[in-house]
């Protein structure tokens, strides 16, 4: 928020303990898109949605497309992200949408340690 980026926030279910690696891929990956937002399309707002459910939890970020293609060199970035979630089991999915957005999509499968303390049986 201090970034002056507006970030809109929904959330779903009962956000899962998540194991500390995990956590911090989480967390990494939110940073790193968030960035990224400011970065190529400075000034739009970005919707942060967090859908969780007893066995996975899936977080999206997503901003308006820029009207030009911003001059800046390739990073590694989404290929971070990536790696990381594929280290803890998840999924990242980054691209262009339909609708003139570009979304960040991660799934991290959550342990069923943390699932059973969540709701015992």
């Amino acid at each position: 928020r201090t970034s002056g980026t507006e970030v809109e926030e929904r959330t779903t279910g009962e956000a899962p303990a998540l194991a500390p690696l995990a956590d911090v891929t989480a967390y990494r990956t939110v940073q790193e898109s968030l960035a990224n937002a400011r970065r190529h399309a400075p000034g739009s707002a970005v919707t942060l949605t967090v859908t969780a459910e007893p066995t996975r939890i899936a977080l999206t970020v997503e901003n308006p497309l820029p009207v030009a293609a911003p001059a800046t060199r390739p990073g590694y970035g989404l290929v971070g992200m990536r790696e990381r979630a594929a280290l803890v089991g998840g999924r990242l999915e980054a691209g262009p949408t339909g609708s003139g957005t570009w979304r960040v999509r991660l799934e991290l499968p959550v342990e069923p340690a943390a699932a059973a303390e969540r709701d015992p049986a």
